[in-house]
């Protein structure tokens, strides 16, 4: 495999890991905020 593939390849994996971790975050943003909102109703 050429150097250029290998690398676009390791890009390409940072960047999916990046997006799961901001996914994450997201998820738990979401539920914490519906579960403050039940809690206040």
């Amino acid at each position: 495999m050429s150097q250029k593939r290998l690398r676009r390849r390791q890009k390409l994996t940072v960047w999916r890991a990046f997006l799961s971790e901001v996914e994450i975050k997201f998820l738990v943003m979401e539920s914490t905020m519906t579960n403050n909102f039940h809690y206040l109703q």
